[in-house]
Formats: C-alpha cells, sequence, structure tokens
C-alpha cells in the first residue's frame, strides 16, 4: 500500500508491505523510517489520522 505521509509543512512517501496492513504497521513504519529522517526520535505522543479521498471510498468493501 502506497500512501503520502504529512507532518506539519512536510510530506513524504511512505509504502507499507501487504494487501491490508494494519494501523500498528503504519505506525511501526513511521518510527523506523519516517520519523528518523526528519529529526524525530521515538514517536512518542504519536497520533495518527488517516484521510481518504472520495475516489478512494468507493473502493472499501464492507465489512
Amino acid at each position: 500500500m502506497k500512501l503520502r505521509v504529512r507532518l506539519q509543512k512536510r510530506t513524504a512517501p511512505l509504502e507499507l508491505e501487504g494487501a491490508e496492513p494494519t494501523l500498528g504497521e503504519l505506525r511501526a513504519q513511521l518510527r523506523r523510517a519516517l520519523l528518523p529522517s526528519w529529526g524525530y526520535r521515538g514517536g512518542k505522543g504519536l497520533k495518527l489520522v488517516v484521510f481518504q479521498t472520495p475516489e478512494e471510498e468507493n473502493l472499501l468493501m464492507p465489512v
């Protein structure tokens, strides 16, 4: 899954393995790869907000 991550005024691509990665996997990848490259350590107090476009909403299947 390919994502765009925005933190304050920075935006970067982030790719997650697997067809349906979990939020835990997203958080781990952010802590491991992206946050250190932006000068952040540990990700303490990290809050995730997930947005999707109307086009993406049509692709989601009800559970």
